[in-house]
C-alpha cells in the first residue's frame, strides 16, 4: 500500500530533527520552511512508487534515450545534443533550481554518504581538493572534515555558498599543477570529456589523483535522468576511457554498492608513473 507523500514529509521531517535539533532554527526559517517541505514531498512521492510505475518511468526514459537526440561516440558512449554551447550550460544551470535551490533533500546524511565514500581512499593527508560540480557543496564539507583544503565549481552553485565557486569544467581558472586531487561525482552531466580531462591533467600536480564517482551504465541497467548528458556502457570501461583520455593511471576501482551508493563506482587514478 502506498504511504501518501503528506505523511511521509512529517515522519521523515520528525527523523531529520531528532537526528539533529539544531535544524529546527534553520529549517523554520520563512525562506527556508517552504523549499525544505516541498523537497520531503518530493522524496516522499519518489520513494513511494509502486514497482509498476518504477518499471513504466524506466522504459519511458529508455525510449528518450534511443530517440534522435543522443550522438553515439567512439567506445559505445552516447552523448546529449545541443544546439549550442550556451543550450547546455542553460540546461545544467537549471538543474538546480528545478531542485528548488538545495542538492539534496538533507545535506547532513548527504555529508554522511560522502565521508563514506572518501573512506579508504589512497589521498595525502591535508591535500588540496578541487570538486568539479560540487552543487552546494556537500562533498566539499565531507572532505574538510576529513582534514583537507577543498574547494567546488558549479555553472551554478546557488545563492552564498562558502564552499563552492562559479565556474565550468570544461575550463579551469585554476593554475596548471597547482591541485592535489580533482574529485567528481557529475560526468554524466559532461559534454565534452576529452576537454576536461585535460584540464584535468593539466591542473593536477605530478603525482597528482583524480578520483570520480561513476553512476552504472546503461549495459548494467542504469538508465539517464532529464539532465545526465553522457551515458556509457559501464562504469569501468568509462573509467578507462577517461585514464585514457588524460594520461592518467587507474590505479584502484570499486563497486560503491556496500557503502550505501547503490548504482555507483568509484575509480582512483594517478598523474604520472607513481604509486
Amino acid at each position: 500500500m502506498r504511504r501518501p507523500p503528506l505523511l511521509y514529509a512529517l515522519k521523515r521531517g520528525s527523523e531529520i530533527f531528532r537526528e539533529s535539533p539544531r535544524k529546527v532554527i534553520y529549517v523554520l526559517q520563512p525562506t527556508r520552511l517552504w523549499s525544505k517541505f516541498r523537497g520531503l514531498l518530493a522524496e516522499g512521492k519518489v520513494k513511494t512508487v509502486t514497482k509498476s510505475e518504477f518499471l513504466a518511468l524506466q522504459r519511458t526514459k529508455k525510449r528518450e534515450f534511443a530517440g534522435d537526440d543522443w550522438n553515439r561516440m567512439a567506445g559505445g558512449i552516447f552523448v546529449r545534443k545541443y544546439e549550442s554551447y550556451q543550450d547546455y550550460t542553460r540546461h545544467q544551470w537549471n538543474k538546480l533550481e528545478e531542485l528548488g535551490g538545495q542538492a539534496f533533500v538533507d545535506p547532513a546524511r548527504a555529508i554522511q554518504m560522502f565521508a563514506r565514500r572518501f573512506a579508504d581512499v589512497s589521498l595525502k593527508d591535508n591535500s588540496r581538493i578541487l570538486c568539479l560540480g560540487a552543487r552546494c557543496g556537500e562533498e566539499v564539507q565531507a572532505l574538510r572534515a576529513l582534514g583537507h583544503f577543498a574547494v567546488g565549481i558549479d555553472l551554478n552553485p546557488g545563492k552564498d555558498n562558502e564552499y563552492v565557486l562559479n565556474g565550468d569544467f570544461h575550463d579551469l581558472r585554476f593554475s596548471s599543477g597547482s591541485v592535489d586531487t580533482v574529485y567528481t561525482n557529475c560526468l554524466d552531466h559532461a559534454l565534452d570529456i576529452d576537454k576536461i580531462m585535460t584540464e584535468i591533467a593539466r591542473v593536477l600536480r605530478p603525482d597528482g589523483r583524480f578520483l570520480i564517482n561513476i553512476v552504472y551504465g546503461y549495459k548494467q541497467g542504469y538508465t539517464v535522468g532529464k539532465h545526465d548528458t553522457m551515458h556509457w556502457p559501464t562504469a569501468k570501461e568509462f573509467a578507462e576511457v577517461l585514464a585514457k583520455s588524460g594520461g592518467l593511471r587507474l590505479i584502484s576501482f570499486r563497486d560503491l554498492t556496500d557503502v550505501g551508493s547503490k548504482w555507483w563506482c568509484q575509480a582512483l587514478m594517478i598523474k604520472g608513473a607513481g604509486g
